[in-house]
This record gives structure tokens, sequence and C-alpha cells, in this order.
């Protein structure tokens, strides 16, 4: 199976409010200053296949925060992107929202929950079938050593390096 990423989109995703990545050419650089946004572009990545941030976490804040670190509410907070799979064009987007209910009676809006929708080709999925769609793709343990230069000598413990590096050589310990 061959998989390109064409393009990456990212909507209100922590501190990018609006941004398109093309990766159509040979080569694309992404580079810059810290805190430019580059680890959010990988953060956005990973979030959008595997609900976690650069680091692993799976608990990390995604909305677009004002002037004085505090939420901006009632916006959408999107990722999409673009994989060419065998020759095949599939979009992937998810987009995580606040839920606002008024009550009866109320005059003003209430924080209700957090939701998620996840889309494959512009057609909704719930998140278990969107997950095993990925997963038919690329494990997330693979995925991380193909994207991630530090997960191989920083994440993954010892016995787990050994046992992937006595595969690769082809030795029989």
């Amino acid at each position: 199976m061959e998989i390109k990423l064409l393009n990456l989109k990212l909507k209100n995703f922590k501190g990018i409010k609006d941004l398109e990545i093309n990766f159509n050419c040979k080569n694309t650089n992404i580079y810059g200053a810290n805190a430019t946004g580059k680890t959010t572009i990988f953060d956005a990545f990973k979030w959008l296949f595997f609900d976690k941030d650069s680091n692993d976490r799976k608990d990390f804040n995604i909305k677009t925060l004002d002037q004085d670190n505090k939420p901006i509410h009632f916006l959408e907070h999107e990722v999409e992107a673009t994989l060419i799979i065998d020759g095949v064009d599939t979009v992937f987007k998810k987009v995580f929202k606040e839920k606002w209910v008024k009550k009866r009676g109320q005059a003003d809006q209430e924080f209700s929950r957090h939701e998620t929708s996840y889309w494959i080709d512009e057609v909704p999925y719930k998140k278990n079938i969107y997950d095993e769609r990925i997963n038919s793709l690329i494990s997330e343990k693979i995925f991380k050593l193909i994207t991630d230069p530090v997960y191989f000598n920083n994440q993954m413990k010892w016995q787990e390096r050994r046992e992937l590096l006595i595969k690769i050589s082809g030795a029989d310990i």
C-alpha cells in the first residue's frame, strides 16, 4: 500500500487561525523560530489520526486562546488532511466544538459539553468506524516510527526497540 500526504488544513487549531500546507512538491519544509507553530502543525496531524499531540498526550488543549490565555468560545476547531492511498484521494477531517444550550426561561446560553465529529470524504462517521479506517491503513506505532524522529529513542521501551531492530535486521537470535 502506498500512502502520500497531499495537504493539511488547520482552522482555529491552537494558535493557528487558518492554514493550508500543500505537500504536492518533492520536498516540503516546515521551519521557523521558536513559538511560530511548527509543533502545532504536528499536533494537529497527530490529533486528526490518533487523538494525541506530539508528546503522545490525549489530554491537551486544541482551543484557540485569546490574549489573556482564555479559550475563545463558539469556535469550531478543525483539521483536515488529504491522503493519496494507492492513487485515490481520501479526505480525513475532524471537528471539535463546544455545545451550548439555552434553557427555557434563561436569557443566556450555557456551556453543555464538547463534541467531536469525524468525516471521511465528506461523509460523517462514528469515532469507532473512523478509527478502524485509519488503523486499516497504518498502525499508530508504525505511524509514530516514520513521522516522529524522537519516538524510537524517547518513547519506545528498550525491549520494543530491541525487538524491532532484530526484526528489521533479519537476525535470528
